[in-house]
């Protein structure tokens, strides 16, 4: 099976599970994913840069699926 094909088969499944909603936002993990797979499997050095823009990234799904309760002032 082409591995493209294998690809968009997941992500329509994906996206009749989950919603498209929901799905979009675990679309932003594949970076972080593809970060950690290069640094364990390839032996790519893990740079400031790309642990500033993983962080900033896992901050992004946190604020995005409410887990992280931030203060909002009453008008």
């Amino acid at each position: 099976m082409n591995p493209t094909l294998a690809a968009h088969a997941a992500a329509i499944l994906t996206i009749r599970i989950l919603g498209a909603i929901k799905t979009s936002v675990y679309i932003y993990a594949v970076p972080v994913v593809s970060v950690i797979t290069a640094t364990l499997l390839l032996g790519e050095r893990l740079t400031g840069l790309a642990l500033t823009g993983m962080a900033l990234i896992i901050l992004g799904l946190v604020i995005s699926e409410g887990r992280l309760p931030l203060r909002r002032k009453k008008a």
